[in-house]
């Protein structure tokens, strides 16, 4: 997958939404990996905490499913809800880390 580059701009603005509001609430994070090699993010955040990196996913979620149905064909599979919001969460990571530097 690519990054978007494009969504982060001279304001530092990730899919819309400040980078540094979007790296301090990601910043908050416990992460683990599971036995089968997963890793499990959890994230307490309050309400203003949130709402920009919830803003954000819902926009990266959405650019990717454009990409999708510009792409959808007889033999295209199609990523899960699940599977969608996680590539969101990557492709904000990614971003993210693209517009810090």
């Amino acid at each position: 997958m690519t990054s978007r580059n494009a969504t982060a701009n001279e304001h530092n603005l990730v899919y819309g939404e400040s980078a540094h509001e979007l790296l301090r609430a990601l910043s908050k994070n416990r992460g683990q990996t599971t036995a089968s090699g997963m890793v499990e993010i959890d994230l307490t955040l309050s309400s203003e905490e949130a709402s920009p990196l919830i803003r954000a996913l819902m926009r990266a979620e959405a650019r990717l499913l454009l990409d999708e149905a510009a792409a959808f064909g007889p033999d295209t599979a199609l990523r899960t809800p699940e599977e969608r919001g996680c590539d969101a969460f990557v492709e904000i990571v990614t971003s993210l880390s693209n517009a810090l530097g």
